[in-house]
């Protein structure tokens, strides 16, 4: 099973196209806690990890109604998936395809580690509208408390969603970023930018934002900018002073590349600041938000927590196999880069650029 699971790439999966017209109602009659996810076939290994840590703190009174947006993934990922939760009487898991909806706004921009998935979610109100409420989270993340409180957090009609406030990029707006600040004024116009929210926690008053936005709307506002953290910023805007603001144990954000708390959140204000470090003595959620993640590093901040979660998917062969790879990958680049260091000035010295000693030392450490 695992070696099939690690070739999941195989052209010849027949992908599962979910019919649109097919309409999502709550899986269960009582106690429905629904969850929103937004995931592609590349990324199924880290959603079956997340997954994990959703199982692992679940409480057996709670039925859990699981929904993944997507327009790739086959078949035979869903089913290693439902066969992950089949033992799990409170388990639902499934897979909408959004690939028609979204096909007239595949042009969304995009750059760097981000995909086009990320707009799905914008959808929600629209394609989930059996629901009044929902709790969306990103899939490079670990749940280590019962999602069903973050769930039953009461949102009246006055707030479209809650979230927790970002202290990442308010330490990117007082001066880590230099052009941060003049974009957030000047292209999102926040009255006030240390109430902008991290987006990949995020519990949706689908209700309040039917009767605040048409999804025309919401998808012609996305298309006006090129949007530097995409929907995020997006979200921002559309819900500037209707957002209800959660502890921010639900959204701990790792510490990235080991920059971001000592050079990036120390430029937040102090009581964000001072909130990001109290959360992460217990955080609810660990969101490994940034281009170097877990599953292609160990040693990460949070990293071991991520891992002790993927031990019990039915990716972990797989999961291992990469890692080592990666690990393989990132030893013989540091080696080369510490060689042509201590090496580089004798190099130059004994072997000047353009010349045959040069020339005949190229040809010599090629072979």
């Amino acid at each position: 099973m695992e070696k099939e699971i690690c070739n999941q790439k195989n052209s010849e999966e027949k992908l599962n196209e979910t019919q649109i017209s097919i309409e999502l109602k709550p899986a269960f009659s009582k106690n429905n806690i629904a969850l929103l996810f937004v995931a592609s076939e590349n990324y199924m290994p880290y959603f079956s990890t997340m997954l994990q840590s959703i199982i692992k703190n679940s409480n057996k009174k709670n039925n859990y109604d699981i929904i993944v947006f997507h327009t790739n993934i086959t078949e035979k990922s869903e089913t290693i998936i439902n066969h992950q939760t089949a033992k799990y009487k409170n388990m639902s898991v499934r897979f909408y395809n959004v690939t028609s909806i979204m096909q007239p706004y595949m042009h969304l921009y995009v750059f760097g580690h981000f995909r086009i998935e990320t707009y799905y979610r914008l959808l929600a109100p629209y394609i989930l509208n059996h629901y009044d409420k929902i709790v969306y989270l990103d899939t490079d993340l670990i749940v280590q408390e019962d999602v069903a409180k973050l769930y039953n957090i009461v949102l009246s009609n006055e707030y479209l969603l809650a979230a927790c406030k970002d202290a990442d990029s308010a330490g990117l707006y007082n001066g880590f970023e230099p052009n941060k600040k003049e974009y957030v004024d000047n292209i999102l116009k926040l009255k006030n930018p240390y109430d902008y929210f991290q987006a990949g926690v995020i519990v949706f008053n689908l209700d309040a934002f039917r009767n605040t936005y048409t999804s025309k709307y919401i998808m012609e506002f996305s298309i006006q900018e090129k949007w530097q953290l995409l929907d995020q910023d997006i979200l921002n805007c559309l819900a500037e002073n209707r957002v209800l603001y959660m502890d921010m144990a639900w959204n701990v954000m790792y510490d990235w590349n080991n920059i971001r708390i000592e050079k990036i959140i120390a430029l937040a204000p102090e009581d964000l600041r001072n909130a990001y470090m109290q959360s992460r003595k217990n955080p609810y959620i660990i969101h490994y938000a940034g281009p170097n993640k877990p599953w292609e590093n160990k040693n990460v901040d949070f990293g071991k927590t991520w891992w002790k979660y993927a031990i019990s998917t039915p990716y972990i062969k797989c999961l291992k196999k990469n890692l080592a790879v990666n690990n393989k990958n990132r030893f013989k680049n540091k080696l080369k880069k510490t060689i042509k260091i201590i090496l580089l000035p004798f190099v130059n010295f004994f072997f000047p650029k353009n010349t045959k000693r040069r020339e005949k030392l190229k040809k010599l450490i090629g072979k």
